[in-house]
C-alpha cells in the first residue's frame, strides 16, 4: 500500500499561555495559594520536586514554594508552555507577651513575625478586646490570649503568666501588751524579706524583724504594717495596744456601817480600776462585779474586802484590800402603855424588849422627849401634852432600829350632859329621857329612890307609874373618867275617873238628842261620834235622824291625863214588820207582802220596777227579774213614824268554793257558798255521791272520788241552776327533786321535779321563785348555789335538792412587745392591747386589755393558747402554750407572749414584659428587685438577655457593668417593702421567624442568709409575634 502525501502547510498559531496567582506570589504554612492558567483546550502543570501534570485543570492549588509552568493545547492540538511563575514561602505572625507579671500590673501582647493586614485579640473569656498589632493589658490572673490575623491568615495563642503576690501575713502573739512585759516579735507564715513600719508615731519597732521595744513605746493603739521586697510586693497590717500595769487601789466612804444603812459602793483611786470583789471571812454580801455591799443581807462583823484585777496583756494580776465593819441594827422596840387614863392620872409608856446598852429616842408630834430610858412616866398626864402616837427608836453601837409605836389615850373628864324628859306624863303613858351626846361616853341613869337604873343614853319607860315621879340623875363615863351628875325632875299624874256618858235615847226621828257627862272638877270634855265633835259637857243635837244612831265617846282631860266612856244612841223611826207569803219567791209566782205594826194609820209601799201600793197586804203577780229587790213600807205613828222593809232575792245559783285537786288520802272539801234566801243545797257526784249540806267533806279520797261534782240551791218551790267542779285525786306518789349538780360557773342549771301531775312551785337562793316541773337558770353564778325546794301545791308535799356551783379555772397571761426577743417582758417593753388570743378547742377568743392582759374561764381539760393577729413578718414567742387544768377555781397564769419583728433577709426578682418581641422592632423588659424582708438589703441585680436580643444602650438603664452578655447593677440599702426596677431595651433582629422563643433570666443577691433563695431568680420566655 502506498501513501501519497500532498503538500501540506503546517501552522502553529497558539499564543503562549500565562499563569495568574490569586494574590501575592507568597504562601505560608497552612495557607494554600491558587494559580490560574489562561484558557486552553488542555492543561499540563509542572512544578518543584519533579511534579508533572498533577492536575489537568486550568487551576492549580499550591502548598509549597518553587517555580511552576503550565503547558496548554489548543483545539488544533498545538502545544505551548508558559513562562515559569515562582512562589515563595513566608512565616505568619505569632502571638507573644513580655511576661510574667504581677496581678493587675501592665503587660504587652505583640504579634511577632511577618506583618498582616488585620489583627484580632481575644481574652480567656472569649471576649474580643483589641485590633492592634500590640496592646497593653492589666490581667488579674493567668490565662491564654488568642491572636487572629488575615493577610496572611493565622491563629496563635500566648500564655500570660500572672505571678502570685508575696505573702506578707504576720502575727504577734497577742493584740495587747503590758508596757513592762517582754518585747514581742512577730511570726510570718513564709520566709519573706521586707520592712516593718507603724502608725501613729510613738511605737519603737525594728524595721527588719518587727520586734517592739515596749518600754520605749508610748501607751495606746498602734498599727504595724509589713511590706515585702519580692517580685510582687504585698503589705499586711495588725493593730496592737500597749497598756500600763493595772491599779487596784480602792476604798469605801466609811469603815463602819449599820445593817440598816444604805448599801455602800467602792470608790477607786486616781488611775485605778475595778476587777473582781471578794471578802473574808464569809458573811458579807457583796456584788463581785461592782463591790456594792448589801448590808441588810450581811452578818455583823469585821471583814476584809479585796479588789482583784486578773493578769492580762502580759501584765501580772494585782489586788488591793480594805477593812469594813458591819454593825448589827437594834431590834424594833415593842411598846406598851397603861392607857387609857384620865387627865391627872399617871401615864406609863415602856419598852417590853429593852436591849442592854441601848438608848431610846421617844418622839411625839415631831418633838423628841429628852429621856433616853426604856420607860417614860407622866405622873399627871394631860391630853394636850401626853396623848397621841409615840414613836420609839433604839440606838445600839451607833445603829438605830426601825421605829416602834404606841398610841397613848388620855381622856379629859366629860362635862355633865344636858338632860330632858318627856314629862309631865300620865300613868300608863311612855316616859322618855334624853342626854346630850358625848363622843365615846357611856351613860348611867338613876332614880332618887334607887329603885330604877338604866344604862343607855336615852332610855324609855313604856308605861309610867306614879313611882317614876321624882328626881332622876345621869352621869357620862369615858373609860375611868366620870362626869358630874346632871338631874331632871319627872312628874307622872294620875288619870281622872271615867266620865259616865249617857243620853235620852231612844229618840224619835226629828226630836232632840241629849247627851250627858258626869261632872269632874277642873276637867275638860270632848264628845266624838262619826263626824260630830263638841267640847260641851252635856250637848244637844236637834232634828235627830237615823244617822244619829250609834256609839258616842266622851273623853275628859285633867292635868294632862284623860279617861273615856261611851253611850249607845238609838233614833227610833218606828218599826213595821214586813213578811212575804213564802221564804223564797220563784220566778213566775205571786209575791205577797204583809205589813204589821202598832200604827193605826195607812201603809204606803214602794219597791223595784216602780212598784207602789197602799194597804197592809200587797201583791206582785208573775215575778220576774226586774221585780226582785227591796220593798219599803211607811206609816205615820202617834209618837214616831213607822218604817219597814223586806228584800226579795231572785233564786241565785251557788258557787263552788274549794280546792279541786287532791292527793289520795286527803279530804275533799267543797262549799256551795252563801246564797241569800236558800232553803238548802243538793249535791251530786261520782261514785253515787249525794248530799244536801251547804258544804261537803269526803275523807280519805281515792281515785273513785274523782270526777264532776254538781250543786244546786233549793228554794221554796224552786231550785237554782247547777254549779259544777271537776275534782282530781292524784295517787300518793313520792316527790323528788334533781338538778345537774355540781356544775360550773356560767353553765345552765336545770331543775327537775318528779311526782304526781299538778302544779309545782320552786324556791331557792337569791329570791329564786318559779312554777312548773322543769325550770332552769342560765349563766349560773356563785350566788345561785344552795338548796332548791319544790312543792306540790295540791298535796302539800315538797322535796329539796342542793346545787353546788364551782368556779371555772382561769387561763391568763400578757401579750407584750419583746424588743430584745428574749421571751421575757423586760423593763420598758410595752404591753400590746387589742391582740386576739385564741383558745382551742372551742375557738374561744379573748382580746387583750390596755395592759395587754387576757383571761379565759374554762372547765377542766387540756387547752392550747395562741396569738392570732400578729403581722406576717412578726414572730410570737412562744408560738403556743399548752395548759391542762384540773379541779375548779384554779388560776393558770403566766402564759405570756412576746411579739417581735426578726431580722429577715429576703429579696426577690421578677421580669415584666413592657413591649412585645416583634422582628425589627424594639423589645422592652423591666427587671424588678423587691425587699420582702425586715432589714435593709444591698446587693446586685444580674440580667442575662436572650441571645437574639441586640441591646439598645441609649435607653437601657445606666450604671451597669457587663460580664460577658450579663448586665450587672448594684443597689444599696433597699428598705423593707421597697422595690427598684431596671429597664432593658433591645432590638429583635429583622427576619427572626415568628414563634421563636426568646428566654431571658434575672437573679439578685445577697444569697447568703436569704430565707427564700427560690425567689432570687426569674426567667421569662417571649414568643416573637408580628
Amino acid at each position: 500500500m502506498q501513501f501519497l502525501i500532498d503538500d501540506v502547510k503546517l501552522t502553529n498559531s497558539s499564543a503562549e499561555p500565562t499563569i495568574t496567582p490569586n494574590g501575592a506570589v507568597t504562601i505560608s504554612p497552612g495557607n494554600n495559594g491558587i494559580l490560574t492558567s489562561s484558557a486552553a483546550a488542555q492543561y499540563s502543570w509542572s512544578g518543584p520536586g519533579g511534579m508533572s501534570n498533577p492536575v489537568p485543570s486550568q487551576y492549580l492549588t499550591i502548598t509549597q514554594a518553587g517555580c511552576y509552568t503550565v503547558t496548554v493545547w489548543d483545539m488544533n492540538n498545538c502545544m505551548k508552555t508558559s513562562q515559569p511563575v515562582c512562589v515563595s514561602m513566608v512565616a505568619p505572625p505569632v502571638a507573644t507577651n513580655n511576661g510574667p507579671t504581677c496581678p493587675g500590673a501592665p503587660i504587652t501582647l505583640s504579634a511577632a513575625g511577618s506583618p498582616a493586614s488585620s489583627y484580632t485579640w481575644t481574652n480567656p473569656a472569649g471576649v474580643v478586646f483589641s485590633n492592634q498589632q500590640s496592646t497593653v493589658i492589666n490581667p488579674p490572673v493567668s490565662g491564654n490570649y488568642t491572636l487572629t490575623t488575615s493577610g496572611p491568615a493565622s491563629i496563635s495563642t500566648t500564655f500570660v503568666d500572672v505571678l502570685p503576690p508575696d505573702n506578707a501575713a504576720f502575727a504577734y502573739g497577742s493584740g495587747t501588751f503590758c508596757q513592762t512585759g517582754i518585747n514581742p516579735v512577730p511570726t510570718t507564715l513564709v520566709s519573706m524579706s521586707g520592712t516593718f513600719t507603724s502608725t501613729p508615731a510613738g511605737l519603737s519597732i525594728n524595721a527588719t524583724t518587727g520586734e517592739i521595744n515596749l518600754a520605749a513605746s508610748t501607751l495606746g493603739t498602734h498599727t504595724v504594717t509589713f511590706t515585702t521586697n519580692g517580685t510582687c510586693s504585698a503589705t499586711f497590717s495588725q493593730t496592737i495596744s500597749i497598756v500600763t500595769s493595772p491599779n487596784a487601789c480602792f476604798s469605801y466612804p466609811a469603815t463602819q456601817y449599820c445593817q440598816s444603812a444604805a448599801n455602800p459602793s467602792p470608790v477607786s483611786c486616781a488611775g485605778a480600776s475595778f476587777g473582781v470583789f471578794s471578802a473574808t471571812p464569809s458573811g458579807l454580801s457583796i456584788v463581785a462585779s461592782t463591790g456594792v455591799i448589801n448590808l441588810a443581807s450581811s452578818a455583823s462583823g469585821i471583814y476584809t474586802v479585796y479588789n482583784t484585777i486578773p493578769a492580762s496583756g502580759g501584765c501580772a494580776a494585782t489586788l488591793d484590800s480594805t477593812q469594813i465593819t458591819v454593825l448589827a441594827t437594834a431590834s424594833t422596840p415593842i411598846i406598851t402603855s397603861n392607857s387609857p387614863v384620865c387627865a391627872g392620872q399617871t401615864l406609863t409608856l415602856s419598852v417590853v424588849n429593852p436591849l442592854a446598852g441601848a438608848t431610846y429616842s421617844w418622839v411625839r408630834g415631831g418633838v423628841t422627849h429628852p429621856s433616853t430610858a426604856s420607860m417614860l412616866t407622866f405622873p399627871t398626864a394631860t391630853a394636850a401634852l401626853n396623848a397621841g402616837t409615840w414613836t420609839v427608836y433604839a440606838t445600839l453601837n451607833g445603829c438605830t432600829s426601825p421605829a416602834g409605836t404606841v398610841n397613848a389615850l388620855v381622856y379629859n373628864p366629860p362635862s355633865a350632859p344636858t338632860v330632858l324628859n318627856s314629862g309631865p306624863g300620865c300613868v300608863g303613858q311612855p316616859l322618855q329621857f334624853s342626854a346630850s351626846g358625848i363622843t365615846g361616853a357611856s351613860y348611867t341613869w338613876t332614880h332618887s329612890s334607887g329603885n330604877f337604873t338604866y344604862f343607855t343614853q336615852n332610855p324609855v319607860i313604856p308605861a309610867a307609874t306614879l313611882a317614876h315621879s321624882g328626881t332622876w340623875s345621869v352621869i357620862a363615863s369615858i373609860g375611868s373618867c366620870v362626869s358630874a351628875p346632871a338631874t331632871t325632875t319627872v312628874t307622872v299624874n294620875p288619870s281622872p275617873p271615867a266620865p259616865l256618858a249617857s243620853s235620852n235615847s231612844p229618840v224619835c226621828v226629828g226630836d232632840t238628842l241629849m247627851l250627858f257627862g258626869q261632872s269632874v272638877q277642873g276637867a275638860t270634855y270632848n264628845w266624838q261620834f262619826a263626824n260630830y265633835t263638841t267640847s260641851i259637857q252635856n250637848p244637844l243635837r236637834a232634828n235627830a235622824t237615823p244617822a244619829y244612831s250609834g256609839i258616842y265617846t266622851l273623853t275628859i282631860s285633867l292635868n294632862g291625863c284623860s279617861s273615856s266612856d261611851t253611850t249607845h244612841v238609838v233614833i227610833d223611826a218606828g218599826s213595821i214588820a214586813v213578811t212575804s207569803g213564802t221564804p223564797q219567791v220563784c220566778p213566775g209566782s205571786l209575791l205577797s207582802l204583809t205589813a204589821n205594826s202598832n200604827s193605826a194609820n195607812p201603809y204606803t209601799w214602794t219597791g223595784p220596777n216602780n212598784f207602789s201600793a197602799t194597804g197592809s197586804v200587797v201583791t206582785v203577780p208573775n215575778m220576774s227579774s226586774p221585780g226582785y229587790g227591796t220593798y219599803t213600807v211607811t206609816s205615820q205613828g202617834t209618837q214616831c213614824n213607822y218604817y219597814g222593809s223586806i228584800t226579795i232575792n231572785e233564786p241565785a245559783a251557788p258557787g263552788i268554793i274549794g280546792v279541786t285537786s287532791y292527793c289520795a288520802g286527803n279530804t275533799i272539801q267543797l262549799s256551795g257558798g252563801a246564797v241569800p234566801g236558800v232553803l238548802g243545797y243538793y249535791w251530786t257526784g261520782p261514785n253515787g255521791f249525794t248530799s244536801n249540806l251547804p258544804a261537803i267533806e269526803i275523807p280519805n279520797a281515792t281515785a273513785a272520788d274523782a270526777g264532776i261534782y254538781s250543786v244546786v240551791a233549793v228554794y221554796d218551790g224552786c231550785t237554782s241552776a247547777p254549779a259544777m267542779a271537776l275534782v282530781t285525786v292524784n295517787s300518793a306518789a313520792s316527790l323528788t327533786a334533781t338538778a345537774n349538780t355540781p356544775l360550773y360557773q356560767g353553765s345552765t342549771l336545770f331543775l327537775s321535779a318528779a311526782g304526781p301531775s299538778g302544779m309545782y312551785t320552786w324556791t331557792g337562793p337569791s329570791g329564786f321563785y318559779a312554777y312548773g316541773s322543769s325550770p332552769y337558770i342560765q349563766n349560773v353564778q356563785a350566788y345561785h348555789a344552795g338548796n332548791y325546794t319544790v312543792s306540790f301545791v295540791n298535796c302539800g308535799v315538797s322535796a329539796v335538792v342542793n346545787v353546788q356551783v364551782n368556779p371555772r379555772n382561769q387561763i391568763s397571761g400578757t401579750v407584750y412587745n419583746d424588743a430584745n426577743s428574749n421571751g421575757v417582758q423586760d423593763a420598758g417593753e410595752q404591753p400590746r392591747p387589742n391582740m386576739v388570743v385564741k383558745l382551742q378547742p372551742g375557738n374561744a377568743i379573748a382580746y387583750t386589755n390596755s395592759a395587754g392582759q387576757y383571761t379565759f374561764y374554762v372547765l377542766p381539760g387540756s387547752y392550747t393558747v395562741s396569738v392570732q393577729n400578729q403581722y406576717a413578718t412578726q414572730v410570737v414567742l412562744p408560738a403556743t402554750y399548752s395548759v391542762t387544768t384540773a379541779g375548779s377555781g384554779q388560776v393558770y397564769g403566766g402564759n405570756n407572749f412576746g411579739v417581735y419583728t426578726p431580722a429577715i433577709q429576703d429579696v426577690k426578682t421578677f421580669i415584666s414584659q413592657i413591649a412585645n418581641a416583634s422582628p425589627g422592632f424594639p423589645a422592652h423588659l423591666r427587671v424588678f428587685c423587691q425587699n420582702i424582708g425586715t432589714v435593709p438589703a444591698s446587693g446586685t441585680i444580674k440580667f442575662l438577655p436572650g441571645s437574639l436580643l441586640v441591646m439598645n444602650t441609649n435607653f437601657t438603664a445606666p450604671g451597669y457593668t457587663l460580664s460577658g452578655d450579663t448586665l450587672i447593677w448594684n443597689y444599696y440599702n433597699l428598705a423593707p417593702g421597697a422595690s427598684i426596677a431596671r429597664n432593658y431595651y433591645a432590638i429583635v433582629p429583622a427576619g427572626t421567624p415568628l414563634g421563636t422563643v426568646i428566654t431571658s433570666s434575672a437573679f439578685v443577691t445577697p444569697l447568703t442568709g436569704d430565707v427564700a433563695p427560690a425567689n432570687n431568680s426569674y426567667t421569662i420566655s417571649q414568643t416573637v409575634i408580628s
